[in-house]
């Protein structure tokens, strides 16, 4: 059944439904309790939906992050992986790749997708470039403290 909320909770908190609602959901908005519109996810052709946010408090496991917000707040984001969360990263609005730890026992590159190994401070530099590569369906692997921490693989 989908959720009904009031147009002042959309105004307060209209991230947190626009994440559920690209995750999937549908939500009805009501204005002086007449129902006047309805949110829900638009068909645009993604390979793979993308999975909803991580809440703030970290109850939730996994999550997406924003391409620009993976340059800023890297540190963290492979901190989570480490931890074994998945990390889904979004550019322009579409499910780019997917951040796991390389304790991910079915998660082994083969020969042909490798794209090679990356220090995390450069990952940050050249995020775009990097991505592009994974989006074209390479493998990258990410060195942090010279040991490899993460590998960053297509979501295709």
């Amino acid at each position: 059944m989908r959720e009904v909320i009031g147009l002042t909770q959309l105004r307060s908190d209209a991230c947190t439904y626009l994440e559920r609602v690209a995750a999937g959901e549908t939500i009805g908005i009501v204005r002086r309790g007449k129902l006047v519109a309805r949110m829900s996810p638009v068909g645009d052709g993604r390979g793979a939906p993308i999975p909803p946010r991580s809440v703030k408090d970290g109850s939730e496991p996994g999550g997406w992050v924003g391409l620009d917000e993976l340059r800023k707040r890297a540190g963290r984001c492979f901190d989570r992986v480490a931890a074994g969360e998945t990390i889904y990263v979004v550019r322009g609005g579409r499910l780019l790749a997917r951040i796991v730890s390389v304790d991910d026992s079915g998660m082994a590159p083969g020969p042909t997708d490798r794209g090679g190994e990356i220090d995390l401070d450069e990952l940050r530099k050249r995020a775009g470039r990097y991505f592009d590569r994974v989006e074209a369906g390479q493998t990258i692997e990410v060195r942090r403290g010279g040991k490899v921490v993460a590998r960053i693989v297509s979501v295709a």
